[in-house]
């Protein structure tokens, strides 16, 4: 005993100053609550896991919560990650929020209104009520109306591509930027479309397809214009293109003269044609007239006699299943060998119309036409020459026609 310790034994020499217990479970202590600042966990079988309340942590009841190294829990529960939150859990981070749903996340505090992003299997509600799209997709609201660009499929042909689209009334089908572009051998591609999307079911979208030339065929690529009117504005002049019902292109001038032309035309032409008595000889087939359609045929041709006897005859016909329609208008002509022009007027019926007669064998003549003609049925219409006299003859040198659409 030491006198002035009241008895008591005297401290330890050289001992540190008594200190406050510091947080967290201390040796030999058990407490359901831990307060640190810090927590190391290592080695085999490490983890931190959280088991559903009011359950004991056994196989068969895996945790709800759990941050570890391995891919089972200390009970023998297979884990599917590492990490994770099991059932309705949630992980935040900021303004970026996880559940079972998918992903979300905000301009500011998670809320009704300021949803800018999601990720998300199907489509339906966010935890505060946004209307969410399937898939990938950023959200903006302009005017009071939310737009949602996402990741997307052009309807009716599966291509990927960036979509827009209205979240509250969405479109039949979205607007947006489509494409494939790959190396792939035996079906390499490159294409892409931007698509106007359709409002309603009744709606009809319009498209520019931008093809290469391997996917195109065409050499140098091709790009396709899909539309009913397309309008051209070079310099602050509106040209505007349509396709008649009859398939016919036509540009109107807008801010020109304002008039309506027709764009096309094709040309057929045969040279060297002998025709020999009354049969027919065909010397000019026009192909590929389509029904319903109306054409404006102009053209020529040069011939001589063999004898200065007989005349020619010329006449228009069908082929190919072809049926005029009713308007069958315009005027034929023939001159030459010192004569006066004989000209043929037709209204209704181009029919068969005669030259004049030979006057000698070396005598060049010139027939002309210049009709307008219109299609019920497609096919060819053929010109053909036939000899008024039997036993006399004729050569066609040259025949031409120039046909346009109207």
């Amino acid at each position: 005993m030491t006198a002035g310790l009241g008895g008591m034994p005297p401290p330890p020499q050289n001992a540190p100053a008594g200190q406050q217990a510091t947080g967290g479970v201390q040796p030999g202590q058990s407490t359901a609550i831990v307060f640190a600042n810090k927590v190391i966990v290592f080695g085999t079988g490490d983890g931190v896991f959280v088991y559903p309340t009011g359950t004991t942590p056994a196989l068969g009841n895996p945790p709800i919560a759990w941050m570890g190294g391995g891919l089972v829990d200390p009970y023998g529960n297979v884990l599917p990650s590492t990490t994770g939150v099991a059932g309705a859990g949630t992980f935040q981070a900021g303004d970026t929020r996880i559940t079972t749903q998918g992903l979300f996340t905000y301009s500011g505090t998670p809320a009704l209104g300021n949803l800018i992003y999601s990720d998300v299997s199907a489509a339906g509600t966010d935890p505060f009520g946004n209307v969410v799209l399937a898939g990938a997709n950023a959200y903006l609201t302009i005017a009071g109306t939310t737009y949602a660009v996402g990741l997307n499929t052009l309807s009716g042909t599966g291509l990927p591509g960036l979509s827009i689209g209205d979240t509250a009334h969405p479109p039949t089908s979205p607007a947006g930027f489509f494409g494939e572009a790959s190396s792939a051998a035996g079906t390499p591609q490159a294409f892409a479309a931007i698509a106007s999307g359709q409002a309603n079911g009744a709606d009809i979208s319009s498209f520019i397809s931008v093809l290469s030339q391997v996917q195109s065929a065409v050499t140098g690529g091709q790009i396709v214009l899909q539309a009913g009117d397309i309008q051209f504005d070079v310099g602050g002049n509106l040209a505007d293109w349509v396709v008649t019902a009859f398939g016919v292109p036509q540009v109107t001038q807008t801010t020109g003269d304002g008039n309506t032309y027709k764009v096309g035309s094709k040309s057929f032409t045969n040279s060297a044609i002998p025709v020999t008595g009354v049969g027919a000889a065909t010397l000019l087939t026009i192909g590929n007239l389509e029904t319903s359609g109306a054409y404006h045929i102009r053209g020529w041709a040069t011939y001589i006699g063999a004898q200065a006897a007989g005349a020619p005859i010329f006449s228009w016909g069908a082929s190919g299943g072809l049926v005029l329609g009713p308007i069958q208008d315009g005027w034929q002509r023939f001159s030459g060998g010192g004569v006066a022009p004989i000209i043929h007027n037709n209204a209704g019926a181009l029919g068969a119309v005669t030259g004049p007669v030979f006057a000698a064998n070396t005598t060049n003549w010139l027939y002309e036409f210049n009709v307008y003609v219109t299609v019920n049925t497609a096919g060819s219409l053929l010109i053909t020459g036939a000899e008024g006299t039997a036993g006399d003859s004729f050569t066609v040198n040259r025949i031409y026609a120039d046909i346009r659409p109207y």
